[in-house]
């Protein structure tokens, strides 16, 4: 018999939500000018445009060596690239970064397009290593050269995805780094097909059901990225799958 609700013995439920409110955590950071710096740790007074012309003058004096190191960089196996933006004198640059085993070369510009990337490195051979970021896509589409995105840059992504939607973003870190863990473990010297296998393999773990869009979105554009990009040290012993320096913000080892 069902009752009314207005009857005794009737109850239903109602499930209320509350999210907390977020508390902005705020860092400032102290950055001296090199006049400063120059004065407070060693006494030595310099202004502004004597350091300007100093690096004038090393940059007359190390220009062949300059030349030398792009050389090196451009005939490298492989090469790890990275884009950051910053603000210098009041307007908005990009400060590029192009880095092997040996070598390290670095760029300031005000476009942060791949023409930049392309302008340095010219025709180049081996792989690029990169964060997925579209400037990097598109220097690709224009070399053809193999690619191979940063490992450290996708974890450390996972991480974030954990802080802010907990249990979802946690299943994807723990998914991307047993995949890891297991493309490691060939040391370079994996076959294509293992690459196929890592691949099915990063799909059935990502491609489920998603409460958050976020997440979802994560999945979604991971599993789209092309499976060498994603795998290519796997069977190259000169690529790295993780970029100098991130190692240990994002866990890997």
């Amino acid at each position: 018999m069902l009752l009314s609700p207005y009857q005794e013995g009737y109850s239903r439920r109602r499930v209320i939500e509350d999210i907390p409110p977020i508390k902005p955590r705020v860092i400032q950071y102290r950055i001296e000018n090199v006049s400063t710096t120059m004065k407070e740790m060693f006494g030595i007074t310099i202004s502004e445009g004597e350091v300007q012309e100093i690096l004038y003058q090393l940059s007359d004096v190390l220009g062949k060596e300059y030349l030398n190191l792009l050389y090196d960089i451009r005939r490298a196996p492989s090469r790890h690239m990275d884009k950051t933006s910053s603000r210098e004198n009041g307007s908005n640059t990009n400060l590029w970064v192009f880095v092997t085993k040996a070598e390290a070369i670095f760029h300031t510009a005000m476009s942060n397009s791949h023409d930049v990337a392309l302008d340095i490195l010219g025709e180049h051979n081996g792989t690029d290593i990169h964060d997925r970021y579209s400037a990097f896509d598109n220097l690709a589409s224009k070399t053809g050269n193999a690619q191979q995105y940063c490992w450290a840059h996708i974890i450390s992504d996972t991480k974030e995805l954990e802080d802010f939607y907990g249990e979802e973003g946690r299943r994807i870190r723990e998914s991307l780094q047993r995949i890891y863990d297991k493309s490691k473990s060939f040391n370079g010297n994996g076959a294509h097909e293992d690459i196929d296998h890592l691949y099915e393999r990063l799909t059935f773990l990502l491609d489920t059901g998603y409460n958050h869009l976020e997440t979802r979105k994560f999945a979604d554009n991971l599993i789209k990225r092309r499976k060498e990009w994603l795998f290519r040290f796997v069977i190259d012993p000169e690529v790295e799958p993780t970029k100098t320096g991130l190692k240990e913000l994002s866990g890997l080892q």
